[in-house]
């Protein structure tokens, strides 16, 4: 979308409407027929925010779902926030002596384990031809080659953004010189976010959802996170003798030369009595 000062929103906005072939029309906010002075400062409200613009831009791209990769999907990471309030609710150490081994992880490296290196090898074809330094910070040759399983991987920028959040506490990375530089990022390559939506950012204690599963009181975060979909799995899994049938299965298999895929197809098959996309759970 190019640089665009909040100021511009509305006449990007209007842009946008008319290169869609688009109009907006003023929802009456009153009983008199006419579109009421409050309806008109509420419109304009809604034009001044930048999410007005992401919800035009999947229009204009006739887009159903957001995209799982660019600059539409990225929202305000909540970690760094999350990880304030646990410290200050349970905390006993510094933050910094907290994050102290991420930070040597990050700096010395660590060997990269076989499933992480399986997915890792989808970035590149995943990141190809967008914004930011993916080849250069994930990749060992700053080209392509991801890490194989056991090769040592280094995260130095990580490091270094790990050991200033231990130093200065959350409001480095959602007031500081990080969200500084986020939005500068976002600004230079068509993103919503703003350094605004950092420093509004806040994290929000909820109440667990559970579950008893033969005898076991499991508990999640309840939505939009989705550790319910856990819940549900585990309470159709209670519906079945796992401990026989699942014994059987690997002497069936085993005798059949049945594969892995046999034993995700049964896993789907929770899934889907669920009414859980398999990639999603």
């Amino acid at each position: 979308m190019g640089l665009e000062p909040e100021q511009a929103y509305p006449a990007l906005i209007q842009r946008k409407l008319d290169s869609a072939g688009l109009k907006f029309r003023a929802v009456n906010a009153g009983v008199s027929g006419e579109t009421s002075a409050a309806g008109l400062r509420r419109i304009d409200w809604i034009l001044q925010q930048p999410v007005a613009v992401l919800v035009l831009e999947l229009g204009a791209n006739d887009a159903l779902t957001i995209p799982p990769v660019g600059m539409l999907p990225i929202s305000v990471p909540g970690a760094v926030d999350a990880w304030a309030e646990l410290h200050k609710r349970f905390g006993k150490l510094n933050l910094s002596d907290d994050l102290a081994p991420a930070v040597q992880y990050a700096e010395q490296g660590f060997p990269v384990t076989e499933l992480i290196a399986y997915y890792w090898a989808f970035g590149p074809r995943l990141y190809k031809g967008l914004p930011g330094a993916f080849f250069e910070t994930y990749t060992l040759d700053g080209k392509g080659r991801t890490p194989a399983k056991g090769d040592i991987f280094k995260n130095p920028a990580l490091a270094k953004t790990l050991r200033l959040i231990g130093e200065n506490g959350r409001d480095a990375f959602y007031k500081g010189e990080i969200a500084d530089k986020i939005d500068a990022f976002m600004r230079a390559n068509g993103g919503f976010l703003r350094k605004a939506d950092f420093e509004k950012h806040t994290s929000t204690w909820v109440e667990p959802v559970s579950t008893n599963y033969r005898g076991y009181d499991v508990f999640e975060l309840p939505p939009n996170g989705q550790g319910i979909a856990a819940l549900q799995i585990l309470n159709i899994l209670e519906g079945f003798d796992l401990r026989c049938n699942g014994t059987q299965f690997a002497r069936n298999a085993s005798r059949n030369g049945r594969s892995e895929e046999d034993r995700l197809g049964r896993s789907g098959e929770v899934l889907r009595r669920s009414g859980i996309r398999k990639d999603s759970a």
